[in-house]
């Protein structure tokens, strides 16, 4: 019968030697751990105040009974439903793992009652986002306005590490802290700050120019980078996929 069905023939009594079967489980458990990850990223980016990306809509979709204007992300709610039912379900396969002999008792009958409720997670997971991501709408100018509202703090790590060649990373860290600090509460840049900062720094004013500092908070050669990090990956996904 395994070979009419092209499958693999267990070497030895499958009924109780779990191993591969339960490890099929695992795997479709971190499947789902994968997706809930997506459908997290996605609904926390898809919040009203952060508005950088939304699940397509149409037809009454992921519409509020009470707010008519609301948007909810109705597949990453799906993918996060299921991320958080899977890992019951395969820590009730490993708790079946140890069987009596060649026919356990008990066992196999409660591995039984868990595979569906888990396939069925990961196909519904799968579905959801699978359309969700197909339509999803990135707005990238509020991604630059999200950026460009935290005044140069979110910068302050590059500001850091720029300072840090020269005076070491504590000094360094001292000092983007306290100018951190001081463009919040004077509500100002934190690349005004940091250039007052360094000219008035006898150890860096000449070692530190002010176009190296503003390199540092160009967000598109930041998204540039992050881009050509990404590329390998995206590259071995399509390759897997084609």
């Amino acid at each position: 019968m395994a070979a009419a069905l092209q499958l693999g023939l267990a070497p030895g009594n499958w009924h109780t030697q779990r191993d591969e079967w339960v490890a099929l489980g695992c795997e479709i458990g971190v499947l789902c751990g994968t997706l809930g990850k997506i459908a997290k990223d996605i609904s926390l980016l898809a919040q009203g105040e952060v508005a950088e990306v939304a699940e397509p809509s149409g037809n009454g979709r992921g519409g509020s009974s009470a707010m008519p204007h609301k948007r909810n992300p109705v597949a990453s709610m799906i993918a996060l439903a299921a991320a958080m039912r899977a890992p019951h379900r395969v820590a009730a396969l490993l708790a079946a793992m140890p069987q009596e002999h060649e026919r356990g008792l008990g066992n196999w009958q409660a591995e039984l009652a868990e595979w569906p409720g888990l396939f069925m997670s990961a196909h519904g997971a799968v579905h959801a986002l699978a359309d969700a991501v197909g339509g999803l709408m990135v707005d990238t100018d509020r991604m630059r306005r999200n950026i460009d509202a935290l005044h140069g703090l979110v910068f302050a790590e590059g500001v850091a590490m720029l300072l840090a060649a020269h005076v070491g990373k504590a000094r360094a860290h001292a000092l983007v802290e306290g100018w951190s600090r001081q463009a919040v509460a004077a509500q100002q840049h934190l690349l005004d700050v940091a250039l007052a900062g360094v000219a008035a720094e006898a150890e860096l004013n000449h070692r530190i120019s002010p176009d190296a500092m503003r390199a540092v908070f160009d967000a598109d050669a930041v998204a540039r980078h992050a881009s050509a990090l990404a590329q390998p990956q995206w590259d071995t996904i399509r390759k897997a996929l084609s």
